[in-house]
């Protein structure tokens, strides 16, 4: 801080008190009397005094604290005879924080209110100084009059003999500086633009609070890392900016300011110029905006705006020269952000934005892809700013000029419009790129999901990779190219590559550790399936090899080609010839008791060889022995085959070889089949209609049968939990389809074959595929690859039964209302009860979380509305409410409840004063009440044509949006720029809050009532649901339709919950109108950047 040359009475003052500071600190004068300087008044000697005893309770704050009985901070106290704590009021003193020109903060506890505060007391001439201390208390309080979630709070003001302080809240992050100075690489331009943001929301609240803050520097922003209510951490996203450090606040009351003209006070680097000049007068809201773009710039670039060799070169840069241009410093910083910035640091306070909230809403533009406020500076410009730092040399140049004014002047003017219009025109031209960049995207990411539909996976993964190719400025993608990224990518576990040509056969060993494959290149080889290593290679004599088999003892493998051989797996030789073919053996199958071995060519009749002394035994089948499957019991054996000129199953009993009984398929001929755990029912796939159905044996009934397959299928397969159904097919495709777990118990005419995925699996033909766990399937093709793949399982998607349910803000855990009566709480991942309560209630109405998680409401149909606390499950208010509760919301900040319902009522209720704050009557049904995400307004839709907006500081309406029908459900944006809207009409309505008006509608949704609504975290996709049994996914930025998710009949969504990170969303899901739900958890690769560009 640089003061005015000090009077001789003043330096005399100020030798007196640095030599009794330094008496103080060696402890070698505290009894002696005082001695004062001479010449001094009455008044004078009385602030020496009370100097005298700060400096001493200072100095003894200062120092280690001695056996404090701080034991709660898990500090190591010293023992000492003295058992007294140090205080400052009721404040135990553990340690000091830090110190710097407005004063020392202390970590301290308040006994009183259980916890942690930072204590600040001022510097000694504010508390010395009658009109300072004053001053800072009448400043402090105003401070803690303040109340926005990215201002540290202010808990209490007070004063102890000759002590004033300020009580404030403990953020135990570390600050913004401190975060810079760790990182090893740059802070993303999105991700500084968002932290900018907040503080500037926290700034422009001060300053509508009347309070300057006049030392905003990243060492006054703490970063407070923000988690779940189960104490989770949410990772790098997490970090959230709060502004502290209110020490050189100034009140904007119009009051004569204590501080002189001429002092200067702030931190060089960050001040604005009239600041560095110690003009007071002119120092008003622009003054903070200029210190935000000072931080701006900093995480930007890694370096202040200006900065000298000392504080005094720093302040002259400050006041004359022009910040480096960011991008001159680092490339990849956008344009627009970059003008944002500089427009923040312009020397003339007119030039720079009128207020906080101006640039945090042009910072909210750009995080949104909007055109910004901020342009480049045009030649005038330049040549203004030229002149204001080189008076001397321009009035020479005016001088020069005007003599040749008259011969060059029209040229000029000409080329300085010319270079304007060029800038321009290059601006128009660049910001019309972009937008037919993202008009590009969302036509290729529509394209995708039509792609889906019709299951061309390789179609879906072209259309996504133009996205990666054609990148070169901004990342356009959003959440929806991740679900179709995630939806069309199955990378395989391991890939096995060593076979010369086609393989032909795979089958997994009983020790669950190995695969063995078969192919043209006549060889036999044993794989690890944890790595995919080659383990054993063991060549045989024949030409190819196109059945394999392996014994459940794992000792013995059954190749063929024409003759089948058995052979030591261990030893790699041949054990016996046990037949011979005159055409190509296809298939062959060991029982499940290794006694038998079933074997069929393309042109001659299926053998039943006994691996004892038994006589083989010749089944009456003809061409096409494809395909073999044992009974559970190993009694008996199916093929699907050729009888009497004609494609049928037949059943033969194992041991005489007697056929039991034969059925054809209903979708003509059948080339495959696969046994199942009910005896009388086989799959069977045919390869002539594409088809695969579910059959009864003895009627030959079809009780299911997949759509038509537009390949051919080779190869068909059934976990062994009979979960899932693969088929591998000729076009290099894995198609699976969900099986009911629980279809055995039930009557199977009512099975429904589900497709969850195809698998671009192989390059060319699938020839073989075997399950080797109910999750895991190895797959053999045609280009020479062993491949082994995770299938994936159903989502953590559970069924409950439940008239009501909601999801927690994080998405971790789900509250619902079951039919007896009881509030229960489960996990989302794995279904574990967290608790139970019963309901004081008949019938509930809805359920609705704070946004913190750590409390939620329920509204009973008769009107009681109780608030619970999470961890353990207690009402901790209640509110009445005349009639059915149909909306209720709860204030970003935990502090108000907003309630409407079937009497038109809206009442918002102070949470912890427990009174209500706020009434206002619809003429009809309130149907959703929602606050904007910085809470300064509540949103109300209902049976009205209109939407209402509240100001929550002063309960006015500030926007009547015209829906001209009613509304169902509300959302805001993530910045709070825009409200969505749900309406009868079946459209959804965006509205631009800042206008007033209707931004957009849009239509897609064919019929009845929608359900579910919601921002992605990034704010660049919305997705949707409604009764027409779609999930609905919306590009905000180019307003378009993407694609959408067909549900099952009768099913809706009736919430959405994204993951703070962006890269999971969960859903609640109920049946129709059944008391059952089912949870679904859909999770993509997105990268957290997504999430930061906001």
């Amino acid at each position: 801080m640089t003061r005015p040359s000090p009077s001789n009475r003043d330096e005399e003052v100020g030798r007196w008190l640095l030599q009794q500071h330094a008496s103080i600190v060696r402890h070698d004068g505290s009894d002696a009397p005082l001695e004062l300087p001479a010449q001094v008044d009455e008044s004078t000697r009385a602030e020496l005094v009370q100097a005298e005893r700060c400096l001493r309770v200072l100095d003894d704050l200062t120092r280690e604290p001695e056996s404090l009985g701080l034991e709660w901070l898990g500090l190591d106290a010293v023992t000492s005879n003295d058992e007294t704590p140090r205080r400052i009021g009721r404040f135990e003193i553990a340690r000091e924080l830090g110190r710097g020109g407005a004063g020392v903060v202390f970590l301290a506890f308040d006994p009183k209110l259980r916890r942690q505060v930072a204590l600040k007391v001022p510097r000694p001439e504010a508390l010395v100084h009658p009109d300072l201390r004053e001053r800072f208390v009448r400043e402090a309080r105003a401070v803690a009059g303040l109340g926005h979630p990215n201002v540290v709070p202010v808990f209490e003001v007070g004063e102890t003999g000759p002590i004033c302080y300020i009580a404030a809240a403990y953020v135990a992050g570390e600050t913004l500086s401190a975060h810079l100075a760790e990182q090893a690489e740059a802070i993303s331009p999105h991700r500084a633009a968002r932290w900018v943001l907040a503080v500037a929301e926290a700034v422009q609240h001060a300053h509508e609070h009347g309070i300057l803050h006049r030392d905003i520097k990243p060492g006054n922003v703490l970063l407070e890392r923000r988690t779940g209510p189960a104490g989770v951490d949410l990772g790098e996203d997490a970090l959230v900016p709060r502004l502290s450090d209110f020490g050189l606040a100034k009140l904007l009351d119009g009051e004569r300011d204590i501080t002189r003209t001429g002092c200067i006070l702030g931190t060089p680097a960050y001040m604005a110029p009239e600041q560095a000049k110690g003009k007071v007068a002119e120092i008003d809201e622009r003054t903070d905006v200029y210190s935000l773009g000072a931080v701006l710039y900093e995480l930007l670039t890694g370096q202040p705006p200006l900065r000298g060799d000392s504080d005094a070169d720093t302040l002259r840069r400050v006041v004359a020269d022009e910040p480096t241009r960011p991008r001159r410093l680092r490339k990849d910083i956008p344009r627009d952000l970059e003008e944002i910035t500089l427009k923040c640091l312009e020397k003339d306070p007119a030039r720079r934005y009128e207020s906080a909230a101006s640039l945090a809403a042009d910072l909210g533009r750009f995080l949104d892809n909007q055109p910004v406020r901020a342009k480049p500076p045009t030649p005038m410009d330049r040549l203004d700013k030229w002149s204001r730092r080189n008076s001397d040399l321009a009035w020479f140049a005016v001088a020069v000029l005007c003599v040749a004014v008259f011969g060059v002047g029209a040229s000029a003017v000409a080329i300085s419009r010319l270079y304007y219009e060029a800038e321009s025109q290059r601006q128009r031209a660049d910001q019309h790129r972009h937008l037919l960049r993202q008009e590009l995207y969302a036509l290729n990411v529509r394209q995708a999901f039509t792609a889906w539909k019709r299951n061309r996976p390789d179609e879906v993964r072209e259309l996504l990779h133009r996205q990666i190719s054609q990148q070169g400025g901004s990342d356009l993608r959003t959440f929806p190219w991740y679900v179709l990224d995630a939806w069309s990518s199955f990378p395989p576990l391991a890939v096995m590559q060593g076979h010369e040509g086609p393989v032909r056969e795979v089958a997994a060993h009983p020790d669950g550790q190995r695969l063995v494959s078969v192919g043209d290149d006549s060889t036999i080889r044993i794989w690890s399936i944890a790595n995919g290593e080659l383990l054993q290679t063991i060549p045989t004599t024949h030409r190819s090899l196109h059945a394999l088999a392996v014994a459940p003892d794992g000792a013995t493998i059954a190749t063929g080609y024409n003759t089948l051989q058995l052979w030591n797996l261990e030893q790699g030789r041949v054990a016996d010839d046990v037949a011979d073919f005159e055409t190509t053996i296809e298939e062959a199958v060991f029982s499940p008791d290794g006694r038998h071995l079933v074997a069929g060519s393309r042109n001659e009749a299926a053998r039943v060889i006994s691996l004892g002394d038994a006589p083989a035994i010749t089944l009456e089948t003809l061409t096409g022995n494809e395909s073999f499957t044992f009974s559970g019991d190993g009694k008996r054996v199916t093929a699907a085959c050729e009888i009497d000129n004609d494609r049928h199953v037949s059943t033969w009993d194992i041991e005489t070889g007697a056929v039991l009984e034969t059925f054809t398929s209903q979708y003509q001929k059948a080339n495959l089949v696969c046994a199942t755990s009910r005896p009388e029912y086989f799959l069977i796939a045919t390869t002539s209609t594409g088809r695969i159905a579910l059959q009864h044996a003895g009627t030959g009934k079809v009780a299911a049968s997949t759509k038509l397959i537009p390949a051919t299928i080779e190869d068909l397969a059934l976990s062994p939990d009979e979960s899932m159904l693969v088929a591998a097919c000729n076009d290099g495709m894995l198609r699976v389809w969900r099986f009911p777990t629980d279809w055995t118990t039930r009557d199977p005419q009512n099975l429904r074959f589900k497709r969850c995925q195809v698998i671009p699996a192989h390059d060319g033909a699938v020839t073989s595929i075997a399950f080797l766990a109910n999750d895991r399937l190895a797959s053999a093709g045609e280009e020479g690859r062993v491949k082994v793949w995770r299938l994936a399982r159903e989502s953590p998607s559970r069924k409950l039964a439940a008239t009501h349910a909601r999801l927690a803000p994080d998405g971790r855990s789900m509250l619902h209302f079951n039919r007896t009566g009881q509030l229960q709480c489960e996990r989302t991942d794995n279904g574990e009860v967290l608790w139970s309560t019963p309901y004081p209630y008949a019938e509930l109405a809805t359920i609705e979380f704070a946004p913190d998680g750590r409390r939620f409401v329920t509204a009973a149909a008769s009107g009681e509305v109780d608030v619970w606390a999470w961890e353990s499950p207690r009402v901790s208010a209640t509110f009445r409410h005349e009639h059915e509760v149909l909306g209720v919301a709860v204030s970003p900040d935990n502090r108000l409840l907003a309630i409407t319902g079937v009497d038109g009522y809206t009442s918002v209720w102070d949470l912890a004063a427990q009174r209500e704050v706020f009434q206002y009557k619809l003429a009809s049904w309130g149907r959703d009440v929602e606050f904007s995400p910085d809470g300064t307004l509540l949103a109300l839709g209902g049976h009205a044509p209109e939407i209402l907006l509240f100001d929550t500081r002063s309960w006015t309406i500030v926007q009547r949006l015209e829906s001209l029908v009613d509304s169902r459900s509300l959302a805001f944006g993530p910045q709070g720029h825009y409200l969505a809207s749900t309406h009868q009409d079946h459209a959804i309505r965006v509205w631009d809050i800042e206008a007033g008006k209707l931004a957009y509608d849009l239509q897609g949704h064919k019929a009845g009532a929608l359900t579910g609504l919601a921002f992605h975290p990034s704010g660049k996709t919305l997705v949707s649901s409604g009764h027409d049994n779609t999930v609905r996914y919306w590009d905000v930025r180019t307003r378009r339709h993407l694609g959408a998710q067909q549900l099952p009949p009768l099913q809706v969504v009736r919430q959405f919950v994204f993951a703070p990170s962006g890269d999971c969303l969960i859903t609640a899901r109920q049946h129709g109108g059944r008391p059952e739900w089912s949870l679904d958890v859909l999770r993509v690769g997105q990268p957290s950047q997504d999430v930061a560009a906001r």
